[in-house]
């Protein structure tokens, strides 16, 4: 179980002192003593021991597509968690939803919509530090060209023949599948939330599974133990894409 502190108020009363034996202010933070459980996350397979012995380099293939499949459920679990059951609560179950009433359907691009996140997450006082997105709308954002024809048009985000680290406003973009289609992340991730690593991934086999020793089999487990916490749900802004960006 992890202990933490959830920052619930804030007061400033930071001022220029107005004489060297004055009274300074006092400021204030309001915390909420919360617990996040521990969950464990892991799988197995079961695998011949003559494929074991017969063929040594697919024990390596086998280790890295487990642990492959363990960090995409990982990623879905850290960002969609519900919190029900041994689920995690993920960020965007603990994130504050976009504030729309700046966007214009019509007019705005999804870049638009991405940098009025930004302001939003920094009314946290927190600085913004990343941006989550579903491949999909990046390969959209990618493809916004300038005014003229498909022909004329230039793109706006870099040129086609040259590779670049995905970035918008400054910022890194984390591209990850688990991420919903046209809905997006902003957030101060450094500083409004933390993953706790308890046990980091493992790689173990037995034979000692149910009636495995018997039959020939091995079983290759793999499993890490984590938990999430959020700080501050304002300093993660969840939303989407308005239709037509």
């Amino acid at each position: 179980m992890v202990t933490y502190a959830k920052e619930t108020s804030q007061t400033n009363n930071a001022a220029m002192q107005t004489a060297e034996y004055n009274v300074k202010g006092e400021s204030a933070l309001g915390f909420t003593l919360l617990y996040s459980p521990v969950q464990t996350l892991a799988h197995f397979i079961p695998v011949s021991r003559q494929l074991l012995d017969d063929a040594p380099a697919i024990q390596g293939y086998i280790d890295s597509r487990m642990l492959f499949f363990m960090k995409l459920k990982e990623d879905q679990e850290l960002l969609n968690g519900d919190g029900t059951g041994t689920n995690l609560s993920g960020l965007v179950t603990n994130s504050t939803a976009f504030d729309t009433s700046e966007v214009t359907t019509a007019t705005d691009t999804y870049i638009d919509v991405l940098q009025q996140a930004i302001t939003q997450c920094s009314k946290s006082y927190f600085p913004p530090d990343g941006i989550v997105l579903n491949p999909l709308d990046w390969s959209r954002i990618q493809r916004i060209k300038t005014t003229g024809t498909a022909l004329s048009g230039e793109y706006i985000f870099s040129d086609p023949h040259s590779v670049s680290t995905p970035r918008l406003w400054g910022l890194p973009v984390v591209l990850s599948w688990s991420m919903p289609e046209s809905q997006f992340l902003v957030g101060a991730f450094a500083m409004a939330a933390m993953v706790w690593d308890r046990n980091n991934a493992t790689v173990e086999i037995s034979r000692e599974h149910a009636d495995f020793f018997v039959r020939n089999m091995a079983a290759i487990l793999v499993e890490e133990r984590l938990a999430l916490t959020v700080f501050r749900n304002d300093a993660l802004i969840y939303g989407g894409f308005p239709f037509g960006s």
